[in-house]
């Protein structure tokens, strides 16, 4: 008898195998994570003002990872927004609200196309008992697609969706900041809100030659709801191992589903 070794039977054999298969998959399947818990590190620093870095230098590393991710899934020229908006539908955590539709965004656009009736109809709902000077966060006037729906009716999803926190970070802050040098015209670098803890909120912006005129508010993405977004679609993305999605029929962002009632 070989003391010295145990019997291994095959089916013992066969179950070692797969259960160090199987580690060695969850092993590698932080390394999305590992990676851009590394990125926040960085950025955060940046956003903290070391080696002469900004709220800007901070912001681009992040959307620069979420932009990896996106393009690591779905391969292919012509689709990077597409992409970036769908990896933010299917992996953002729910408590982030990618798919709530910014507000003083959509009004501003209505009312800049000369869509009067759609940009009174916004107003009168959402935004006719904020006072002009009011420092708003989202969760003071965002709203659901279906909410926005019930009041205007005629409003294309794809139209909708544009306005949406997922659509907006990429075109308004990841697109701006990488080829303008700084945010889109709908958008802040910084915040006027003190509140603690703050997510997405809004600059108050007038006009000097027209006192009387209408509020501009740009969106701000604050540095922690960003990283939050980051972190949290990485681990979705680890969690699903090898399975990754394959290209949808439809972006979420063209439009062709179905309105939906998570915010």
């Amino acid at each position: 008898m070989n003391e010295g070794n145990p019997i291994v039977f095959p089916g013992e054999l066969a179950y070692s195998i797969q259960q160090c298969s199987w580690l060695r998959k969850v092993k590698l399947e932080t390394w999305r994570t590992e990676f851009v818990n590394r990125k926040i590190d960085v950025a955060s620093n940046l956003n903290a003002g070391c080696c002469g870095g900004s709220y800007s230098d901070a912001i681009m590393i992040l959307c620069a990872a979420l932009s990896a991710i996106a393009a690591e899934i779905w391969t292919g020229r012509g689709i990077d927004r597409f992409r970036f908006v769908q990896l933010l539908f299917d992996f953002a955590p729910n408590d982030l609200s990618v798919t709530r539709i910014s507000i003083p965004n959509l009004e501003r656009k209505q009312r800049k196309e000369n869509r009067t009736a759609n940009a009174a109809a916004i107003r009168n709902e959402f935004l006719s008992q904020i006072h002009p000077s009011q420092i708003l966060q989202g969760d003071d006037v965002d709203r659901t697609e279906i909410e926005v729906l019930r009041v205007c009716p005629c409003l294309e999803l794809k139209e909708l969706r544009k306005h949406s926190y997922a659509n907006l970070l990429y075109t308004e802050v990841r697109c701006s900041y990488m080829h303008e040098y700084g945010p889109g015209q709908g958008a802040d670098s910084w915040h006027m809100t003190k509140r603690q803890n703050a997510t997405i909120s809004y600059n108050n912006w007038g006009n000097l030659q027209d006192p009387m005129g209408e509020t501009e508010r740009h969106i701000h993405y604050h540095f922690d709801w960003v990283s939050r977004l980051l972190l949290g679609v990485a681990s979705n993305v680890d969690a699903k191992g090898g399975c990754l999605p394959n290209q949808p029929d439809h972006w979420w962002v063209e439009g062709k589903s179905q309105p939906i009632i998570r915010s």
